[in-house]
């Protein structure tokens, strides 16, 4: 006979709810309660006394205070050597090989970044792919250390800073090309970058003047040096790049005066200044860029402006009759003028003055059908004339 079968089921119900509360529910638990009519219950009020208080003292119940384990603070975005608010310097690269683009990009405090600029160039430059699983090799700039792959990164470059800041990191990373038109994906690279330090994107018809290519072995680096304000709250909107009050602007700002007729647009990153030009149907941009001195050599620039507008590249010898110069406070230059060949849709021009100063290369352009180059011909000539570099910023409107 089960041991709890002569108890009546009211019973047995009030003892199961007292049983369940107590610690000593497990044991009792394995009881059999199967429960009929009738029967002793004496014995089974019996058995659950022994089995409630046992042959020892009931310990106490004890409540423990356990302190939280503190979380490590979370790195500002985009980078945690980049304070939220503050400004921001990015060095990014793109490399396309077989079905992969390799990325290679630092992010940091503005001026430790801008002064690895021309290392990071040279260390482009010396990518080769010349392994059969088809991964890169480069030669290392003098000082950098290269670290083990981790995650999803293929190296990390570790660049001291000389100071008390943390050493910088470039960041190897290969990723499958996305599918479709290959500018569109380096568009929205770049874009998204440009978000991250709260710049507003480009189109692609800024592509060119916006970036840079490298040589990297038989293949094209496409290359950005970007500065702005980390933190991404708004990438719609240009922050502190464009304002007189920021470190960064005031380091590489210009002064000018613009015609009154020009509508200036907003400016960040590589691109000082910027105005749109012309009514209508017939509108362009006029663009201040500055990129490394060693991105400056005449021949490439030109050649690749020529060939935006459909005209073949020319040699050292044939580029000299192609030039002429022009001269600001402070700087001397050289201008072209590009027309499309005729019977070209659409026919543009390339109206473009090209100098060195204050340790930077200057980009000035304008690029528009040809009957609206050719109005803003005198204008875009006295503007360029009027450019001071690295003296602050300044704007001033003229005729």
């Amino acid at each position: 006979m089960n041991l709890l079968s002569c108890a009546p089921r009211r019973s047995l119900r009030a003892l199961y709810v007292v049983l369940k509360s107590t610690r000593r529910w497990r044991l009792t638990k394995q009881v059999n309660l199967h429960v009929s009519r009738g029967g002793n219950a004496a014995c089974c009020i019996g058995l659950t006394f022994c089995l409630l208080t046992g042959c020892q003292q009931q310990e106490p119940i004890r409540a423990y205070h356990v302190a939280k384990r503190a979380q490590a603070p979370r790195p500002n975005h985009p980078g945690a050597t980049v304070p939220q608010g503050q400004p921001g310097r990015m060095l990014a690269a793109m490399i396309p090989h077989d079905e992969k683009t390799w990325f290679f990009k630092v992010l940091g405090p503005d001026k430790p970044v801008a002064d690895i600029d021309q290392a990071f160039r040279q260390l482009v430059g010396s990518v080769r792919f010349k392994t059969q699983a088809g991964e890169p090799t480069w030669t290392l700039p003098k000082g950098w250390e290269q670290k083990p792959a981790s995650a999803i990164r293929f190296a990390t470059l570790e660049v001291p800073t000389g100071d008390k800041t943390p050493p910088l990191e470039v960041t190897v990373i290969p990723l499958t090309t996305g599918q479709g038109d290959v500018r569109e994906y380096q568009l929205a690279n770049i874009n998204r970058w440009r978000g991250q330090l709260s710049l507003a994107p480009i189109t692609l018809d800024q592509l060119d003047d916006e970036s840079e290519t490298i040589k990297a072995g038989d293949v094209q680096a496409v290359v950005v040096n970007l500065h702005g304000v980390a933190g991404a709250i708004d990438r719609m909107q240009v922050r502190a790049s464009s304002s007189p009050s920021s470190p960064t602007a005031q380091a590489d700002a210009i002064r000018y005066e613009a015609p009154e007729q020009w509508q200036k647009l907003p400016s960040g990153g590589m691109r000082k200044a910027a105005f749109r030009v012309g009514e209508k149907d017939q509108q362009a941009e006029v663009t201040v860029i500055d990129l490394a001195v060693a991105a400056g050599d005449l021949l490439p620039n030109v050649n690749r402006w020529r060939g935006q507008v459909k005209l073949e590249p020319v040699s050292q010898k044939e580029l000299e009759a192609t030039l002429e110069p022009i001269e600001g406070t402070g700087w001397r230059g050289h201008f072209v003028e590009l027309q499309a060949p005729e019977g070209s849709e659409p026919r543009e021009t390339i109206l473009g003055v090209i100098t060195m100063a204050a340790g930077r290369a200057w980009f000035v352009k304008l690029q528009a059908g040809h009957q609206l180059a050719e109005q803003e011909k005198e204008r875009f000539l006295n503007f360029a004339r009027s450019l001071q570099f690295g003296q602050g910023s300044v704007e001033k409107r003229g005729p």
